[in-house]
This record gives C-alpha cells, sequence and structure tokens, in this order.
C-alpha cells in the first residue's frame, strides 16, 4: 500500500511537473514580454520555481525533511566546494573541449550580453532559479521516491537522469535530450558516489555548468 501511494505521487508529479514546464515556457513566449523589464528579470526566476510546485507540495503533505532529499547541514563548506570542483570539471569537459575541437557554432549557440550585470544576472538565474528547482526535482525527490520503490539501486539513477533529459524536450530537441540525460547521469553518480555531496552541491555545479556556457561562448 505504501508503495502504491508513492508511484501514484510519483505519476502525478512527472506529468505535473513536464505540464507545468510546459506551460512555463508557453508563458515566456507568449507573454512575458508584455511585461516591464525590471518586472520580466524577476519573473523569470520567480516563474521557474513554480514548475517544482507538485513535489513540494507532496513534500509538505508527507512531512518529508530536506535531509531525505539530499540536504544536508553537515560541512556546508565541503559541499560547496566539491559542487564548484564538480561544476569546474563539467564545463571543462563537456563545454570547453568540444568548443575548442568543434567550434561553438557546432556546439552552442552564442551569448550576445555586453555588460558585467548581464552575467551577474544569468548566474543568480541559473544557479537560484533553474539549477535550485531541477536538482530539487530530479535528484532530490524523484530519486527519493524511486529509491523507495526500486530494489535496484541502478533504476532510480537511469530513470532521473532519463526523465531530466525529456523536461528539456519542449525547449530543445533531441541532441539536447541526450547531452542533459548524461549531463543529469553525471550529477546523480555524483550525488551517490561522491562524500560530502549534497544537493547543495549538485545545486552549484549545476548552476556553474550552465553560465560557463554563456560565458565561454560570449568569449570564444
Amino acid at each position: 500500500m505504501k508503495n502504491k501511494k508513492t508511484i501514484i505521487e510519483l505519476i502525478i508529479t512527472i506529468i505535473g511537473t513536464f505540464l507545468l514546464q510546459f506551460g512555463l515556457i508557453c508563458f515566456n513566449k507568449y507573454a512575458l514580454m508584455s511585461f516591464p523589464l525590471t518586472a520580466r528579470r524577476v519573473l523569470i526566476i520567480v516563474m521557474y520555481w513554480i514548475v517544482a510546485l507538485i513535489p513540494v507540495l507532496f513534500c509538505i503533505k508527507n512531512n518529508e525533511k530536506l535531509d531525505e532529499l539530499g540536504f544536508s547541514k553537515e560541512k556546508i563548506l565541503k559541499q560547496i566546494l566539491i559542487g564548484i570542483a564538480v561544476g569546474c570539471i563539467m564545463s571543462i569537459f563537456i563545454t570547453l573541449i568540444p568548443i575548442l575541437i568543434f567550434g561553438k557554432e557546432n556546439t552552442y549557440s552564442s551569448s550576445n550580453y555586453k555588460y558585467i550585470w548581464q552575467y551577474i544576472y544569468q548566474f543568480v538565474y541559473l544557479t537560484a532559479s533553474v539549477a535550485l528547482t531541477e536538482e530539487f526535482i530530479f535528484r532530490g525527490y524523484l530519486l527519493n521516491k524511486f529509491k523507495k520503490i526500486s530494489e535496484n539501486t541502478i533504476i532510480p539513477i537511469l530513470t532521473t537522469s532519463l526523465l531530466f533529459g525529456l523536461f528539456h524536450i519542449f525547449n530543445g530537441n533531441i541532441i539536447q535530450v541526450m547531452v542533459t540525460t548524461f549531463i543529469g547521469l553525471i550529477l546523480v553518480i555524483c550525488k551517490e558516489k561522491i562524500k560530502n555531496c549534497s544537493l547543495l552541491s549538485l545545486i552549484i555545479a549545476h548552476g556553474i555548468y550552465d553560465w560557463f556556457i554563456v560565458l565561454i561562448t560570449a568569449i570564444l
């Protein structure tokens, strides 16, 4: 009965999260530009948190603690340093080296920012909004739930990574799905295998990785 409840919550979370993501993309495409610039800057950050609404509500309903999802109060500095290290290593091997070999026109679209504040804003948005939301959903809530219903430790890792890849299908293509699935796999393996690599570490790593794409495509 307990597994049945968890499975139902998983299905509701996955479907609801994907629908909210699709709705957010539609909002950004058709409605966001009608707001003043300052309001858009705030909305872009805040609206992304709504994607995590369903797992947040289930966590409140079930009185789940943050440490169950992968957060930890222990050795915060070490968690941060691990996140920075993982983010930098991912950026070098998944972003920088492919760009140097194949050229950025064949790998990533270029950034057109002119001012430092734009890069700072992007870092805040990508870390405190995108990375926080996606890590909470996929490497936090969903990973925890899949572990509860699966005796095989590999299934939660593979399933959450694939879902993470499919989550990006709305604003990408099959190549992006494959790449983000691979990135999700790296992140969840780091969480499972590196001591003191917490959900905070993954949020930092994810934010750095995404931001480095913006930075390096502007520089090269």
